[in-house]
């Protein structure tokens, strides 16, 4: 629930690491920004996987998010924000087998919001953000709102599917089983991503 009430204090960055490899340059930017940043990182183990670890080695800057895996021909993008990266690379990878292309975003920042992320709407891409927070009030919340703010989003040919946690408390368990009780896992996402293509 944090994101929901630390997003709207002024000048407030909100910021989640993947990795170990983030977690070591999100502290290095918060300690020359100037502002105050919140590093968000879930009590869990940190990824070791090469292939998370080689999408998260580029230096942090203010609001920009980065390209983890960039689909062929793709018209969806899994937008993540945080350690749920390696989730959304792992739906991009069963996607793949399915014969379905899908790029897949490193939002890094909730506050302030890639304007790039967004933009992914006029190129006719389809948006599902994926984060470990409800999905009231968290990053998919500033998502929608930046693309309210930008386009008639009533209009068909932009859509975005918000996936977080519902509007409830998750009893204390391990990271894996309370993801996979509120539906934020990679089955969820890949699923997601196959009802927007047949919408």
């Amino acid at each position: 629930m944090d994101i929901g009430y630390l997003r709207m204090l002024p000048n407030m960055v909100l910021t989640a690491p993947a990795d170990e490899t983030e977690t070591k340059l999100a502290l290095e930017f918060a300690l020359n920004e100037g502002k105050p940043v919140v590093i968000r990182y879930p009590k869990d183990l940190v990824p070791k996987e090469k292939s998370v670890r080689a999408v998260c080695a580029k230096p942090f800057e203010l609001g920009k998010s980065v390209v983890a895996k960039k689909g062929k021909g793709s018209k969806i993008a899994i937008v993540s924000y945080g350690s749920i990266l390696t989730e959304a690379l792992e739906a991009a990878e069963m996607l793949a087998k399915d014969g379905i292309s899908v790029d897949v975003i490193n939002a890094r920042f909730a506050a302030p919001i890639d304007e790039q992320i967004i933009k992914l709407l006029k190129k006719g891409k389809g948006i599902i953000t994926v984060e470990d927070h409800t999905a009231a009030c968290g990053f998919g919340s500033a998502v929608l709102e930046l693309a309210a703010s930008r386009y008639a989003i009533s209009d068909k040919r932009y859509a975005i599917r918000v996936l977080g946690a519902p509007r409830q408390f998750i009893k204390h368990d391990t990271r894996p089983t309370q993801l996979s009780q509120v539906g934020i896992n990679a089955v969820k996402i890949a699923q997601t991503a196959k009802e927007m293509l047949h919408d």
